[in-house]
């Protein structure tokens, strides 16, 4: 039987404190506006969706300010990493030095927001194959193995929900299509980042095989429609 966790008043008195100074910044203000403690019965019954959704802007609000931003630059006209060995670049796109941060709501590339995107015939149970899904993708702004290569040698910058697993408990592989590799035979493939459950970890896909809705691509938010 486990001995029970022996009290810490110092950090009671801490919280209990915190909940007085709390109630007397909703109490000023609510009385400012003649609003009284009625007002607990609506937030958590016909008002709760209203409040949650407020609690939660606040709740944003705090981290914007509160949580440091990381920044760095990536320098994309270096050669990336190779799948294996003896494979080539077949494309790789080189735009000079970009800034990258991470901010407390995801990746910024140059300001913009990284995001997933999934071409509408991945969605569902559909599959792709990679050599299809290659021209849907053509002409949205894809994101580099330079910029893979970088949030791997620094996981600190990789947003914790691309940790999250699809709704029937898929792992999603993310892909950055601008850059392809290709094998002594032709055949191209590309890298993508996924978390197993316990760590990152970097793989690829060949072309000729099937992408599904687990499978996304990093995108900038700016996508055309």
């Amino acid at each position: 039987m486990s001995a029970k966790k022996s009290l810490n008043w110092k950090e009671v008195g801490q919280f209990v404190a915190a909940l007085v100074n709390l109630f007397s910044v909703i109490t000023v203000t609510l009385k400012k506006i003649k609003v009284g403690a009625e007002v607990i019965d609506w937030a958590t019954g016909p008002g709760k969706s209203f409040f949650v959704k407020k609690l939660k802007e606040i709740g944003e609000e705090f981290l914007r300010q509160t949580t440091p931003i990381l920044r760095a630059v990536i320098d994309t006209n270096n050669d990336p990493r190779l799948p294996f060995a003896n494979a080539t670049i077949e494309k790789h796109a080189r735009q000079g030095k970009i800034s990258i941060e991470k901010r407390f709501d995801g990746l910024y590339l140059d300001g913009q927001k990284v995001v997933l995107y999934r071409s509408t015939r991945q969605i569902g149970q559909s599959s792709i194959i990679g050599y299809e899904l290659r021209k849907d993708i053509d002409g949205q702004p894809v994101l580099s193995a330079s910029v893979l290569d970088f949030i791997m040698a620094n996981k600190e910058y990789i947003p914790e929900e691309w940790k999250e697993k699809d709704e029937k408990g898929n792992i999603i592989l993310i892909f950055f299509w601008d850059t392809i590799f290709r094998r002594s035979d032709g055949d191209l493939c590309v890298r993508c980042l996924y978390w197993d459950g316990s760590q990152w970890y970097v793989n690829y896909l060949w072309l000729d095989s099937g992408f599904t809705g687990h499978d996304p691509a990093a995108v900038f938010a700016s996508i055309s429609a």
